[in-house]
């Protein structure tokens, strides 16, 4: 019995406090001049190595532009002890943010066949990533990974998620071309082919950039094969957020945040 109320008063904490986080961020979004709070979530919390009675929480606010009125999600990470609270910590030995290296615990159901472009899925090593198709940084390090896997197949899987920012313009219809290659063509190899590729987005206009996408990528899309996409994409994109990643490429190697992929492969 006194097991079980010590736990009931863990948890009563936890929410206590979790109560409290979200009153905070309602309190102080209400003088941001760009954007209106929707709802915000606690989704998740970690302990972090060295950091003693902090722990990361994992927050996602539903958020309304209020210039153009788009309903958008965006994720947030903090630190706290319970009485004080930080957006960030530096890791004085390596000089690194740890606020950029903490993530949930990725679930299993993430190693999902429909995703893994590379690889088997009984390879000892999986590798996930999140990643933009108009991220400079993406297209620079996309394809050396997809190399990199494709030279490992024995032991690597790979698995692509999309999560288009909405700082790159066309980012979501490059990947829902993408999508619609797979699915029509089981054409894996469309993900590498349009990181190498140069659109040119000048004119702005989707059918363009279809042709340019079919030209480039050397496959035959045509603009129905789109449709019904977005709820798939967002699902991507979801699961992102709900990850707390803001930025890309993400990627994972057995569960494990990283940087140096090939270091990480057992």
């Amino acid at each position: 019995m006194k097991i079980l109320f010590s736990l009931l008063f863990v948890i009563s904490s936890l929410f206590s406090f979790e109560a409290k986080l979200k009153e905070y961020f309602t309190e102080i979004m209400k003088y941001n001049k760009y954007v209106e709070l929707i709802s915000v979530d606690i989704v998740g919390s970690k302990e972090v190595a060295g950091l003693g009675d902090y722990k990361a929480y994992f927050v996602k606010f539903k958020l309304k532009d209020k210039n153009t009125g788009e309903i958008f999600e965006a994720p947030e990470k903090v630190f706290s002890n319970g009485k004080f609270l930080s957006t960030g910590f530096i890791d004085m030995a390596t000089k690194q943010d740890l606020k950029m290296s903490t993530y949930p615990d990725l679930p299993k159901s993430i190693y999902n066949d429909a995703h893994l472009i590379s690889g088997k899925a009984t390879a000892k090593n999986k590798i996930v990533v999140f990643s933009d198709p108009r991220c400079p940084s993406c297209k620079r390090t996309i394809p050396e990974l997809i190399t990199y896997a494709e030279k490992n197949v024995d032991k690597i899987a790979l698995y692509y998620y999309h999560y288009p920012l909405k700082m790159h313009p066309k980012a979501k219809f490059i990947s829902k071309l993408i999508i619609a290659d797979i699915i029509k063509n089981n054409n894996l190899s469309a993900v590498k082919k349009a990181y190498l590729a140069d659109f040119d987005l000048s004119p702005n206009l989707d059918d363009e950039l279809l042709k340019a996408y079919n030209a480039q990528v050397g496959t035959n899309l045509v603009m129905k094969d789109i449709e019904g996409l977005d709820k798939k994409l967002q699902a991507d994109m979801d699961l992102a957020n709900n990850l707390s990643i803001s930025g890309t490429p993400a990627i994972f190697v057995n569960g494990e945040f990283t940087r140096d992929y090939a270091s990480l492969i057992k």
